[in-house]
């Protein structure tokens, strides 16, 4: 919820109560936008002074943020909406910072690329440098008769430049100090940290000292370093800036020339102490101090930081290492806070991953760096405190599973690291005219036989998607019969030994099939095994097609690349380790507390510390169960089969049985999906969570403080609990136990006048070998054709396509006008097609298993009846 302004109102108080001031808030902003006046009231702000550093004892030691009031923000975020879509056109893309699809690592990766190409620099003649430019108080100081004359030269309106303008400046200050405000002051320049505006506005001026430079770099005074012939003068997020440029008198006197114009005419600053020169290794020391003295600043000897990465890294272990402390003391801080695991896997999912995920994304984690993040990432979440160990009582691999799998959805970092590189990998396909992929996309050329650190990375996420893209053959122009991946997800040529023919290897697919779509075995020079046949067979090939052949990828979802599917892709292994293990994904629909939700997931997971989980792990203690003193203590024990839950369990009045044979799962997993009224109209699932809970905290009670209440008191705090949290979440909708139905299921004709074509294909193993079969039948039942036919190799989803694929041509060729099948397509007049399951689709079904059985041809050959069947 954002911060509210002097009013003390916040935006989510005026979308409660938005009846009551709809029409008067509306006809205020539109009298606004139309005398371009804004009221004080509205414009006041309070400034909040934020520390830099841990001890601050100046004023510049401190960040000033300006909260807004709510209605202000409106008039703000509506010429934010108007101004945003014209940016991308009006930005360079050397600026990276709030415009649409451009990012902060575009700009760190065309920083370590200018920092890679000079590390390659031999000649002694000319160096280069890299200058780090650090502007003081930037948003403070513009001038708004700058901003004005910005905005008009690129072409706002006046009515937008002149609202623009108000913003800035019919704006009031008061200081929060010790939480006084101090008296009203009115300010003559700058814009605020807290307005939505003020970013956009701050990115429009810095575009007027790109435009300085970019005159500069054309009319060659200053000279740049180019990267695949690409010149890179400078790079902007927002405030921080770098120059490069070539070590010479003209480079520097024009970097003066641009830097003195944009800081005359803005009113800007810059902290000299802060700003830095790099040069290259290559730069004569002469020269080094030349740059430095007519520049003002200092010389450094490494490239140092930008944006919070470090430049020039070789992607060692040693390189990670302020990574791997940055997280362990974000670690430390909070091992002694006595976290719930609910709590530990939000801070691992919302801070510790995006942290690591930044600094990662452009390069190869070594294996030792991500055994150390995974290490300090497990201890965090088992143990209470950093200097102590805990049993780990569930797998780790277990937890890292998605939680539809039975996992918590933590990252293990070596996948998550390659799952990274390899989307970008994919941006630089998908994004080729982008400026910081024209550096780089020369690292997906195989011949490539130079690679910085990013270029490392790009080449192994490139061979990830191309090992594991295909061709989807559509006309086959554009398909390489051997060397790509067009039929079962290989390549012909990896299934095949021995040399081609020379006139051979250019063969594409279009060439390959007849003008029947049928395959021309003897294009081939030598006859192939029966098995690839198979495989080729089941791949149809549509000659005279206009669509061209599509590359398709496995880690595409709706066209998109999806990161969650290549993770998912890079930890098959385990993933398909878990393929027996109930995943327990309704857990995470309950309507509960989330502390709760991983209680009930400890529980299925046998993951809590009970005493024969103790003594699994070689703990010599007792085994007696701690609150009836009979049994060995167990989860299933404790909460089900010992009679002091027993007793706390009836006095909840929870309609429980306890003497059937459910396994402790099933028994678990349908009372928490059991929505009943029960006690006091509360739902029996809540209460049967809440009692769980408290029969856990009266075992640990009794553990460590030798004390046990009794189950009249312990079901009396369960049903308050429960109904204390179902009064507060009454909104909340209750998932409902699955109930199976039996439908009696039969074929259905079709509307009078129509046809109706039922197919099927059956497959032995998925994927295996594959036939198909179909009818066709009018409104009466009447059976009008059918056809049955092997066809190859395949899945069962592409024998389910091949079969409505040859029932389509079978109706064509039958004069069929309507036809059941629930799609449109252009060669009917009418067009559907619906789902049914096996039990009315026999018919069908029958004459694919009658081609299954025989199996004999490799081409597609099907037979054709006239007639109903035997069998059918």
């Amino acid at each position: 919820m954002s911060s509210s302004g002097v009013d003390g109102f916040q935006a989510a108080f005026f979308q409660k109560f938005w009846d009551v001031f709809e029409k008067h808030i509306i006809s205020s902003i539109q009298e606004i936008f139309a005398s371009k006046v804004i009221p004080p009231s509205w414009n006041e702000t309070i400034i909040c002074l934020i520390p830099k550093i841990l001890n601050p004892y100046e004023m510049k030691n401190f960040r000033p943020i300006s909260p807004c009031n709510s209605l202000y923000n409106i008039i703000s975020k509506i010429l934010v909406n108007k101004i945003k879509p014209t940016l991308p056109n009006l930005i360079c893309e050397n600026q990276s910072a709030f415009i649409r699809g451009r990012r902060a690592t575009d700009n760190v990766i065309l920083a370590n690329e200018v920092v890679h190409s000079y590390s390659r620099k031999k000649s002694k003649k000319f160096g280069w440098m890299m200058i780090s430019l650090d502007l003081e108080k930037a948003y403070d100081k513009l001038n708004w008769s700058f901003i004005s004359s910005i905005l008009t030269n690129m072409n706002f309106s006046p009515e937008t430049t002149s609202l623009i303008h108000a913003c800035m400046s019919l704006v009031s200050h008061q200081i929060l100090i010790n939480g006084t405000l101090s008296n009203s002051f009115k300010p003559t320049r700058g814009i605020r940290q807290g307005d939505p505006l003020s970013p956009f506005i701050f990115i429009c001026c810095m575009q007027y000292l790109s435009s300085l430079i970019d005159a500069q770099v054309r009319n060659k005074s200053w000279f740049a370093p180019k990267i695949r012939n690409t010149p890179i003068s400078h790079l902007l997020f927002a405030d921080d800036v770098l120059f490069f440029a070539r070590v010479d008198p003209s480079s520097i006197s024009a970097i003066k020339f641009a830097v003195n114009n944009f800081l005359y005419c803005s009113g800007l600053s810059i902290n000299n102490s802060k700003s830095s020169i790099w040069f290259s290794n290559n730069t004569p020391p002469n020269m080094r101090n030349t740059a430095s003295r007519d520049l003002n600043f200092s010389i450094v000897d490494k490239p140092g930081k930008y944006l919070g990465s470090v430049l020039g890294f070789k992607g060692k272990h040693n390189d990670f290492i302020p990574l791997l402390t940055k997280v362990q003391n974000r670690i430390d801080n909070w091992s002694n806070r006595f976290l719930s695991l609910a709590g530990k896997t939000t801070l691992i999912n919302s801070v510790i991953s995006p942290i690591i995920t930044f600094h990662t994304n452009t390069a190869i984690l070594p294996s030792k760096t991500c055994k150390i993040i995974d290490k300090n990432i497990r201890d965090f979440f088992w143990s209470s405190a950093s200097n102590k160990k805990k049993i780990h009582t569930i797998a780790w691999n277990k937890v890292c599973l998605p939680t539809s799998l039975g996992g918590l959805g933590i990252h293990l970092y070596k996948e998550r690291n390659l799952s990274l590189i390899t989307k970008l990998a994919w941006q630089v396909k998908s994004n080729p005219n982008t400026l910081w992929s024209k550096t780089v996309s020369h690292y997906l050329n195989p011949h490539c036989n130079s690679y910085s650190t990013t270029g490392r990375a790009i080449k192994k996420g490139a061979y990830l998607i191309s090992s594991n893209s295909t061709f989807s053959v559509c006309n086959g122009k554009n398909t390489n019969v051997w060397f790509d991946k067009w039929f079962n997800k290989v390549s012909l040529r990896s299934l095949i030994c021995g040399p081609l023919q020379k006139d051979e290897h250019s063969l594409n697919v279009n060439l390959f099939a007849n003008e029947f779509g049928h395959w021309s075995w003897d294009r081939i020079s030598f006859e192939l095994p029966l098995t690839i046949k198979d495989l080729i067979s089941a791949t149809p090939c549509f000659k005279d097609s206009p669509s061209d052949d599509m590359i398709s990828c496995i880690f595409l979802k709706n066209g998109l690349f999806n990161l969650n599917l290549i993770y998912n892709f890079l930890m098959s292994d385990k993933l398909n380790n878990a393929a027996g293990v109930n995943p327990f994904k309704w857990i995470w629909k309950l309507n509960c507390h989330r502390r709760l939700k991983f209680f009930l997931w400890m529980c299925v997971n046998n993951g809590l510390l009970t005493k024969d989980n103790l003594i699994k792990r070689k703990i010599p203690i007792s085994g007696t169960c701690f609150l009836c003193n009979l049994e060995a203590e167990s989860i299933p024990h404790l909460f089900k089969d010992c009679p002091v839950g027993q007793n706390i369990w009836q006095r909840t009045n929870s309609n429980i049985s306890f003497h059937n044979s459910d396994s402790f799962e099933i028994w678990i997993k349908y009372n928490c999906l059991n929505s009943k009224l029960a006690t006091l109209n509360i739902p029996h699932n809540v209460l049967f969570i809440y009692t769980l809970w408290h029969i856990w905290l009266a075992r640990n009670n009794t553990i460590f403080n030798n004390t046990m209440p009794s189950p009249v008191i312990i079901a009396k705090n369960c049903i308050a609990s429960a109904a204390e949290f179902f009064h507060v979440a009454s909104g909340l909708s209750v998932p409902s136990f699955d109930q199976s139905v039996i439908l009696n299921i039969n074929w259905n004709p079709p509307t009078v006048g129509w046809w109706k074509l039922n197919s099927d294909g059956a497959c032995s193993g998925n994927p295996g070998p594959f036939a198909i079969g179909g009818i066709i039948r009018d409104h009466f039942g009447n059976w009008v054709k059918g056809f049955s036919g092997y066809v190859g190799h395949g899945t069962a989803l592409k024998a389910e396509l091949w079969a409505i694929f040859c029932g389509i041509n079978l109706a064509l060729e039958q004069d069929c006008n309507f036809l059941w099948i629930e799609y449109s397509l252009q060669k009917f007049s009418n067009f559907k097609v619906s789902h049914t399951f096996r039990e009315g689709n026999q018919c069908a079904d029958r004459l694919a298993r009658l081609s299954l059985l025989k199996q004999e041809d490799y081409e597609l050959v099907l037979l054709y009846f006239a007639s109903v069947r035997p069998f059918a």
